[in-house]
């Protein structure tokens, strides 16, 4: 693993720190409260982020961020 890369993993989860309110938040509504759903939604929701990481241009704001993990 390059540098670089350690880079990356370490953004992202940051990333996914930040915002774990959020993603738990909307997870658990779409879920209506079934603990195992949202558990499943949240791994998805993270997984899907980190496709789309690319997307998000460096030094976005917090309310773009929050904007990606809303869609």
């Amino acid at each position: 693993m390059t540098e670089g890369d350690k880079t990356r993993y370490t953004e992202f989860d940051a990333l996914v720190e930040r915002h774990r309110g959020l993603i738990r938040s909307l997870c658990w509504r779409s879920a209506a409260g079934d603990a195992a759903l949202c558990a499943d939604l949240m791994q998805e929701t993270i997984g899907r982020l980190w496709h789309v990481r690319c997307s998000l241009r460096q030094g976005a704001s917090e309310g773009e961020v929050r904007e990606w993990v809303r869609l």
